[in-house]
């Protein structure tokens, strides 16, 4: 069992998170602090690490049938993901990859917490047996070496075939203890024999969907090109060369542009690509001792190089897998964005017992496997493909009957094939405890200012280490003078010396010997790393039960040559060299060592005391290999050919890094590519796990939307814009030239500034008046509380007089988005196109057939990655895109209203369809924009990723209030009110209007008419027999962080229809929109947010408590209203907002009031359906007051509950009109270029000639992808 300590040096960490500030912090920090603790918290207490696989023991023998695939891929680590991911790529092949862990949580994003993640369920924990050789304990005494250790040791290497005989001078050698001196002086590193109590190696390895890329520290390495000689040659396979292996290297990486202050030559761009799915990265920003580092190389005669190139010697830059500072887990380059095939299936928890094997035929035809108390049978048609790691993977061999036959017959398991499997166990040994003290000072910051860093891509917290920089190095063992045995790693502490003797299992008694005295803030930290071991282990079965861990024998420095121990010897004169160049003595560096209690029989610091040292401290590094390597010949001891296959069994590979042959140069060898997979919504209740760390994440939550209620009730949304009025001095500052200069980063121009920042030469500047989101806006169901909140523009309309009557003042309220995504940061999320007919209407109004549908659906698609989960939602994938930047998905779980709705629908003829399909009209599930159940706004999918583009500015914060007619290209994308707004204040508008407020016309066009929008009546409520919820809030946020429940939607029935009226001209384009809500009767804050009357929120809304049935609410959109408004100035300020009046429902012909009519009448039938009477829905509705002389029910008395009740659903379009000619209306043409104005487009919702049969974001987003491509062809012809 591994020893385990109390976190020390941490508690005071742990203190500083808890204790009160000043200052205020943005949602998010708070969050990581909150993971940050978290993970702190786990550290405090033991947790013991598992000596068995009992947690998957069924506690029902009974054995289902699971299925037929073509394969079943064992294991979602190392190369299981990629292989199921290329594998998959074959529509008719279908595939099954299983995993016996679950999936990440948020810990695992954090780089720097890689050491706690290994205390927790995600490592399998395994412990290696009793060692003689390395991890040893400090007691001191020494029994007398004797003959039996020396050919024990033998015998094993003669088995393994790496010795012939035993050197004379060792067969001179006997069990005398006089002799153990003449062993030391013929051999600088004796064998060290057996002690009283002997150490067990810890062996992480990372189980869950991803591997051990969970838990790895992410550094980005391959083999040198002389491991891949090598290998290629021992399987007489010229396919494995280094020259035919690099292109798969560089087919999957994707290479992110570093910085300008990495050092020139760090990265050699022969070797590296850029556009493969997982992302490869630098780190920022990087600290004084990196310098240093760096300089004392230099000092000593080696360059600055990349170690992902045939140049591996010297000092490198640490290349890591990650994007923006989190962990790019290999699951989230691979398979989480082809969650979508259909022919791909994940499953977890799911752990394999047995491959199942014909005896006869020696065909492998499947695997055996539990799964949550069952155990389940699946067939392979094709292949059974092992990719279980170098530990499970020749376990789950041997268990099957394929091994060495001698140890599977005493074990009683029937044998299969003979084969050497799990006889060449290799590992990377890595040395511990070399430190030094320096005058160094590490900047004080704390957890909260880190979190801050690294929500921005950069800081402590995006790296495994502190600082960024290795070195490579050739020892005298090793004879080929370009091929690096050793790796140096310099760091700082940062007080996680408590962690690393945790995760070392050392004693505290030792833990203080090494660390517990020596100063946390100026102390440097060295680890030597042996890349090319010659000492070998084994892996064997403890038993013939698959739930029992195998036995693990590292073996680690144990070859009879001693070459591995002389390596590390070398290395630390490597360190001491360092030490004493200028670069390090400018500093003070000075060794911080006591004499270690088990090596004090020697002189402090001798070669003696070093080899003693080495022993003590050197542990496997979890690059576990070699056990069931590639060859040509089972006799020589190869399990697998050089295409993986199992020798004398069929049908079956082994792929992973147990096919390594040699020991190799890199940490990680990228043909066989760690992989994680990240899925959403399969994970348990983690709170019921792991209590204490998830209760502090669950209470952030709680807190964070009880606050934000709290404040729903208080704030006062703002009436004009003065909180942007410059202080005293409004001198404007230059602030440069750029190529491209867009206003607002919403729906649109966060598209663009992301699809024009991909010409490297363009520069960029994206201007937005708000700032980036929080964490409350990452909550679907929190929208109505964003609304109060910077995050709202907070207008309204001047007073109406055909609609919003219920409104206080008759007022309609219209939110808008304030911020880097727009109203993606507050809108309710649905994802849905419009209908064919609407843009074939603007390809005539623009007399431009690229806005035609046929044209327009690849830029939707191009944006577009859905993830279909919904088995009630049907998809017409001839009209999706998958792999695009925005995520598109379904909600869970379903409840009843929602099937109560589709069968009502399917009564009355209406089918179930896919809305973004041509086929509109029927009912649909809705398609939100979510990812994982959290909010997917712009910025999250557009600009956040690229943001590390240098030719890419955002600028946050930042209020436009006034356009320079110049020379600079310039985007208006600030939406439908403001676009007009600033276009207005500019100069371009309609003159008489700015000739009344002394603005300077420019150009006379109809900027601000055709104000267009959808228009729904709200308070159609309907009582049930379905009961209400009884989950708290804190079960809901429980939910919520699984990526399910009703913190994850804005309505929680997820089902939607469109419907044509009979004033509707074209027979297939759907007139209105129905949507049923189970949000609840609306509070306070419902009130507020629609601003509705006392009288009306009274009679429509109140609830005292009493009624226990669930009520729920249908809501009918006008989709083609032919009632238009406008928007006007107020003033020739910038500051004051504009006057906007809707004039909803105006049109002299109430043709938009009959629509909604008949609307509201299709409800009703809808709600009479067998469907609906089964919940015993009824209309509930009471007689507004203002309406209560008309017959309650009649046409008249709908008629003036529509007046009253319909408001505008912020779908605000048109105000910039796109068309032929201004004199009908149009300010751009089709092409957002403004008409009379050059190098001045407008392009978001406001250029829409007409309303859609969809919310609007999806066409917006649209609309950045095609007016990029036309601004693209517009001066780089011939490139689109």
């Amino acid at each position: 069992m591994r020893a385990t300590l109390k976190c020390g040096l941490l508690i005071v960490t742990c203190f500083s998170i808890v204790a009160p500030r000043s200052q205020s912090f943005s949602p998010d920090a708070l969050r990581i602090e909150s993971i940050l603790f978290k993970a702190i918290v786990r550290l405090l207490y033991d947790r013991e690490a598992p000596e068995s696989n009992e947690i998957y023991r069924p506690s029902d023998e009974k054995i289902i049938d699971y299925g037929v695939y073509d394969f079943v891929v064992v294991g979602a680590g190392s190369t299981g993901a990629v292989i199921a991911n290329r594998l998959s790529e074959i529509n008719n092949w279908r595939i099954l990859l299983l995993e016996a862990g679950n999936f990440p949580n948020e810990v695992t994003d954090i780089p720097y917490l890689y050491g706690p993640s290994l205390f927790t369920n995600y490592s399998w924990g395994y412990e290696s047996t009793p060692q003689t050789t390395s991890c040893l304990e400090t007691h001191p005494d020494l029994p007398p070496l004797n003959q039996g250790t020396i050919s024990k040791i033998e015998a094993q290497y003669r088995e393994m075939g790496h010795v012939r005989k035993v050197p004379s001078k060792r067969q001179a050698v006997v069990d005398d203890d006089t002799k153990f001196n003449l062993l030391l002086a013929l051999e600088e590193n004796p064998i060290t024999p057996a002690r009283s109590a002997t150490r067990r190696c810890p062996l992480d390895a990372g189980r869950g969907v991803g591997g051990t890329s969970l838990i790895n520290s992410l550094k980005y390495v391959r083999a040198h090109p002389t491991d891949h000689e090598r290998w290629a040659k021992i399987v007489d396979d010229p396919s494995w060369s280094y020259e035919n292996v690099l292109r798969y290297y560089k087919k999957s990486e994707d290479f992110r542009k570093p910085s300008s202050q990495i050092p020139y030559k760090a990265v050699d761009w022969t070797y590296h690509s850029s556009g493969g799915p997982l992302s490869v990265e630098h780190h920022q920003p990087n600290n004084e001792l990196t310098g240093i580092f760096l300089e004392a190389n230099k000092q000593l005669g080696y360059t600055v190089t990349d170690f992902n190139s045939p140049e591996q010697i010297g000092v490198s830059i640490i290349q890591y897998n990650t994007k923006n500072g989190k962990r790019h887990d290999h699951g989230s380059a691979f398979i989480l964005p082809f969650l979508h095939r259909t022919n791909l299936e994940v499953l977890t928890e799911s752990f394999v017992t047995k491959i199942n094997i014909d005896p006869d035929t020696k065909d492998a035809q499947g695997v055996t496997f539990t799964h949550r108390g069952k155990t389940l049978r699946v067939r392979a048609n094709k292949e059974v493909i092992l990719s279980a790691g170098a530990i499970s993977s020749p376990h789950l061999l041997m268990l099957s009957g394929i091994g060495p036959q001698e140890h599977l017959r005493e074990l009683g398991i029937p044998v299969v094939k003979n084969l050497q499997v799990g006889k060449t166990l290799r590992n990377h040994v890595q040395l511990h405890g070399l430190q030094f003290s320096s005058n160094l000072t590490v900047p004080h910051q704390t957890v909260i200012d880190q979190a801050e860093d690294y929500l921005k891509g950069s800081g402590i917290l995006t790296s495994s280490s502190g600082t960024h920089v290795l070195a490579r190095y050739r020892s005298k063992v090793e004879k080929q003078p370009d091929y690096p045995d050793l790796e140096l790693q310099c760091d700082f502490s940062y007080g996680f010396a408590d962690m690393i003797g945790k995760l070392l299992g050392l004693e505290q008694g030792l833990y203080n010997t090494i660390w517990g005295t020596i100063p946390i803030a100026n102390t440097i930290y060295l680890t030597p790393t042996l890349l090319r071991s010659y000492s070998v282990g084994r892996i064997s079965l403890k038993s013939s039960s698959p739930f029992d861990y195998p036995l693990i024998d590292s073996n680690l420095l144990s070859d009879l040559k001693n070459k591995d121990i002389k390596a590390l010897y070398r290395s630390i004169k490597f360190v001491f060299d360092l030490m004493y160049t200028p670069a390090f003595r400018n500093v003070g560096a000075a060794i911080e060592a006591k004499q270690f209690p088990a090596c004090r029989e020697h002189a402090f610091l001798s070669k003696k005391y070093w080899y003693c040292y080495i022993k003590q401290l050197s542990f496997p590094a979890y690059h576990h290999m070699g056990t069931n390597p590639m060859g040509t010949d089972p006799q020589r001891g190869a399990v697998v050919d050089s295409k993986f296959r199992v020798f004398g069994v069929k049908k079956l590979r082994v792929a992973d890094a147990t096919g390594k042959i040699l020991k190799t140069s890199s940490l990680f060898l990228l043909v066989v590519v760690l992989l994680m997979i990240i899925c959403i919504g399969s994970i348990v209740s983690v709170a019921r796990k792991e209590a204490l760390g998830d209760l502090l994440l669950v209470g952030y939550y709680e807190t964070l939307i009880i606050n934000a209620a709290l404040n729903a009730l208080v704030y006062e949304v703002p009436e004009d814009a003065r909180k942007y009025q410059p202080d005293n001095d409004d001198t404007p500052i230059d602030l440069g030239h750029y190529d491209f200069v867009i206003i607002g980063a919403g729906s649109t121009g966060s598209v663009i500034a992301n699809r024009l920042s991909e010409i490297q030469n363009w520069t960029v500047l994206l201007l937005e008046a708000g700032t980036f989101s929080d964490e409350l806006n990452e909550i679907p169901a929190m929208y109505s509380l964003a609304a109060f909140s910077d995050y709202n523009w907070g207008y309204r309309s001047i007073p109406q007089k055909t609609a919003c009557l219920g409104v206080e003042e008759e007022r309609c309220v219209i939110p808008a988005g304030r911020g880097v995504g727009g109203s993606t940061l507050i809108n309710g999320l649905v994802y849905s196109r419009g209908h064919p007919r609407d843009f074939d209407r603007w390809s005539e109004l623009t007399g431009d057939s690229s806005w035609s549908y046929d044209n327009l659906l690849p830029y939707f698609q191009k944006s577009e990655d859905l993830q279909a989960t919904d088995a009630e939602a049907p998809i017409d994938w001839r009209y999706h895109g998958t792999g695009g930047y925005l995520n598109v998905e379904h909600h869970s779980p379903s409840i009843a209203l929602k099937y109560a709705f589709l069968d009502a629908n399917r009564e009355l003829g209406f089918n179930v369809t896919d809305y973004n399909s041509p086929v509109q009209i029927g009912a649909s599930v809705v398609q939100y924009n979510t990812k994982s159940g959290k909010r997917y706004d712009h910025a999250s999918a557009f600009l956040i990723p690229f943001i590390a583009r240098t030719n890419l500015e955002i600028l946050s914060e930042s209020y436009v209030t006034h356009i320079n007619i110049d020379n600079y290209s310039i985007a208006a994308t600030g939406c439908t009110i403001a676009s007009p707004k600033i276009l207005m204040q500019s100069g371009v508008g309609p003159r008489d209007h700015l000739e009344a407020l002394n603005i300077p016309l420019v150009k006379d066009l109809p900027v601000g008419d055709n104000l267009r929008d959808h228009v729904a009546p709200f308070g159609l409520e309907f009582s049930s027999n379905m009961s209400t919820s009884n989950k708290t809030l804190v079960e809901n946020v429980l939910d919520y962080l699984n990526g399910t429940g009703a913190l994850t939607s804005n309505t929680l029935s997820h089902v939607v229809g469109f419907y044509k009226s009979n004033i509707g001209q074209a027979p297939d384009l759907p007139d209105f929109e129905v949507i049923t809500d189970l949000s609840g009767s609306p509070s306070v804050i419902g009130k507020r947010f629609l601003g509705w009357k006392d009288e009306i929120y009274n009679t429509v809304w109140y609830d005292d408590g009493s009624n226990e049935t669930q009520k729920f609410y249908v809501n009918v959109l006008l989709l083609h209203p032919t009632s238009t408004g406008r928007i006007r100035l107020k003033s020739s300020s910038p500051f004051d907002y504009p006057l906007i009046d809707y004039n909803l429902l105006s049109d002299p012909d109430n043709l938009d009031i009959d629509a909604l009519y008949e609307g509201v009448q299709l409800i009703l039938r809808l709600v009479n359906t067998t469907a609906f009477r089964k919940l015993d829905a009824k209309y509930s509705g009471r007689p507004l007051p203002v309406c209560q002389d008309l017959d309650f029910l009649s046409k008249d008395y709908w008629y003036c509950f529509l007046r009253q009740m319909s408001v505008a659903v912020f779908h605000p379009v048109g105000t910039c009109s796109m068309g032929i000619d201004p004199s009908d209306g149009a300010v751009v043409d089709s092409n957002l270029r403004v008409f009379g104005v050059k190098k001045l487009r407008v392009a978001d919702g406001s250029v829409f000639p007409t309303t859609v049969a969809a919310h609007p974001s999806a066409a917006c987003t649209m609309i950045g992808e095609k007016i990029s491509d036309a601004i693209k062809t517009e001066y780089l012809p011939g490139r689109i």
